[in-house]
């Protein structure tokens, strides 16, 4: 869980770090959980990834154009949340192989 929460929490930080709207933040969110479960559904794990990643970009891009009509600000924001959810996916990535690295070593090899 712990994993999940930080690569999305991770995207909608880099649009405030932009300053994003929270349309644009909250887009982010829902963008990033939309593409995941889109690309998972079209390519099963890399596909969850990517989609994130473009479902992130594509509603943050969208939603901070639709609120300023600024195509730059737009993209800096985009930018600035695909950056945010890449790091978020590292911290979730780590997550993961420490969650799978405590249960090999508790297993007992009896």
């Amino acid at each position: 869980v712990a994993g999940e929460i930080a690569e999305f929490t991770f995207g909608a930080l880099g649009a405030g770090r932009a300053r994003a709207s929270k349309g644009a933040m909250a887009a982010a969110i829902a963008g990033a959980l939309l593409g995941a479960v889109a690309g998972t559904a079209v390519l099963p794990l890399a596909g969850s990834f990517a989609g994130a990643l473009a479902g992130a970009f594509i509603a943050s891009y969208w939603a901070e154009h639709a609120k300023t009509g600024d195509a730059g600000q737009a993209k800096k924001v985009a930018m600035a949340v695909l950056v945010g959810q890449m790091a978020g996916t590292t911290v979730k990535f780590a997550v993961g192989v420490g969650m799978a690295l405590t249960i090999l070593v508790n297993l007992r090899w009896s």
